[in-house]
């Protein structure tokens, strides 16, 4: 049920509640098609959690060391207009320069590339949710299409495109200080990400 994938969330059992939004979101793409209203919520939640598991990810990883990114692999820019073509997945190729360390490298691609696809079905199912969000009238979508932007920023700013986070939560900020007002929880939040 949609309350027990937003407590396998809550819980950080970032593996289950991916599964269960999963399955909540197969159900409801079956039932209203798949930029169908019913849908937006649990695209932007199975995108939320994919990436919450990316984020522990890459702290488990060191977050970006050196030149290496981690596992957070650019992911490619937001395309302009209707994003519900879902691009190709990232493959992460571990460089080792020095030749050191090559069993933990070997050890650890496996979960770079899994890391580099959660980070990459993120930024696809997250787009799909803006999209339909943005299509849907009523502040219950813009809150959604607002949460959006502000995964979108955060996705953007573990990849190292400072620039385009920024313009992400710009855009978030901007929908809360008009839902919410200016002095809340909700747009600190924002300015915290700023």
């Amino acid at each position: 049920s949609f309350e027990a994938a937003k407590k396998l969330t809550a819980a950080g059992d970032y593996d289950a509640a991916i599964d269960a939004w999963t399955t909540l979101l197969e159900e409801a793409v079956a039932a209203h098609g798949e930029t169908g209203a019913e849908t937006a919520a649990l695209y932007y939640r199975y995108g939320d959690a994919l990436l919450r598991k990316a984020e522990e990810s890459d702290q488990l990883f060191g977050g970006e060391e050196g030149d290496d990114k981690g596992a957070a692999e650019e992911a490619p820019p937001p395309a302009a207009g209707n994003s519900l073509a879902a691009g190709n997945s990232l493959s992460a190729a571990a460089d080792d320069t020095d030749g050191e360390d090559d069993a933990d490298d070997a050890a650890a691609a496996p979960d770079k590339e899994a890391l580099a696809e959660d980070i990459q079905i993120a930024f696809e199912v997250l787009e799909v949710a803006r999209t339909v969000f943005e299509a849907t009238p009523g502040d219950e979508a813009r809150k959604g299409l607002a949460d959006c932007w502000l995964r979108l920023g955060d996705l953007d700013k573990m990849n190292g495109r400072f620039d385009t986070s920024v313009e992400s939560y710009e855009k978030c900020l901007a929908l809360r200080t008009q839902l919410h007002g200016a002095a809340t929880r909700e747009v600190a939040d924002v300015h915290w990400c700023l």
